[in-house]
């Protein structure tokens, strides 16, 4: 299935950076930077299909797309591009959530399985009102990653939306507080999607190792670069790990097959003294 451009949020970026120095003169010396980095970043992605589609280790693309987001980060602080350049279009930010997508969806169609993408305006929380005029109020948050089996139209609409199996925040660091505000999303979402599962990636963090997070709604939080921010900062090195990009992969497929797998009768589990998880 060919990638939908409408989730491919860094090339979007790039490519209305280009034609916005194409139109104004005075950023004329921005152009070929901006060209180059999306000839860059489209090789970055045929080189991860291929390797996908193939088979093969992941780490050249995740190695290539490690050092890309640091030579943009460079043009988002450097004086002479940072204007144009700027962190603010979410622009290095946008890179992993659209790599995440192409890895993900390649999978998807390799493994024969039917998937559902939304970012802009996905749907996270549905509240029924019981009222007539307005019987559902539905939340729409920009998702970096959102990923389904199926899709629902919504009361009194035409406009389908996807049912959210995993929902994926990418962050370049996080913090405590950060993360609370991450949990309050997780459980929004899992109000109305009891089923889905709410993750958070991020290249590095920045609060205690030795705090317990089995309470939170996160189900998981991804590392990229298995540091902390200040052993980042310290070494300037470590590039991201391509175990945790197949790990999170591993995991979402591991959910597909729950999912799919067909549910045993009460009584065919209760020999086994658990009902659950027998």
């Amino acid at each position: 299935m060919p990638l939908d451009d409408t989730h491919r949020s860094h090339r979007h970026n790039l490519i209305e950076k280009i034609r916005r120095a194409e139109r104004d003169p005075s950023l004329a010396p921005m152009l070929p930077l901006a060209r180059r980095c999306l000839d860059e970043f489209d090789q970055i992605i045929r080189m991860l299909q291929e390797t996908v589609s193939n088979n093969r280790p992941l780490d050249p693309p995740v190695t290539a797309v490690s050092e890309y987001v640091e030579k943009l980060k460079k043009l988002e602080s450097e004086r002479t591009t940072k204007v144009f350049f700027n962190h603010r279009s979410n622009f290095a930010g946008s890179v992993i959530p659209e790599f995440l997508y192409v890895y993900i969806s390649t999978l998807m169609d390799i493994l024969g399985y039917t998937a559902y993408f939304s970012t802009k305006d996905s749907v996270v929380e549905l509240q029924f009102t019981g009222l007539s005029s307005k019987p559902v109020i539905v939340r729409h948050k920009d998702q970096d990653f959102c990923m389904g089996l199926s899709k629902q139209k919504l009361p009194d609409s035409t406009i389908d939306f996807v049912v959210p199996l995993i929902a994926i925040e990418v962050k370049t660091n996080i913090d405590i507080n950060k993360l609370n505000g991450l949990d309050f999303s997780a459980q929004c979402l899992k109000r109305s999607f009891p089923s889905s599962k709410y993750y958070l990636v991020t290249e590095t963090i920045d609060f205690s190792l030795s705090d317990n997070f089995s309470t939170l709604q996160i189900d998981e939080i991804f590392v990229l670069r298995k540091m902390t921010r200040s052993q980042f900062r310290r070494t300037r090195s470590g590039v991201y790990c391509s175990d945790v990009f197949e790990q999170i992969a591993n995991e979402i497929i591991s959910e597909i097959e729950k999912i799919n797998s067909p549910q045993t009768h009460v009584y065919d589990r209760l020999p086994a003294g658990r009902l659950i998880h027998a």
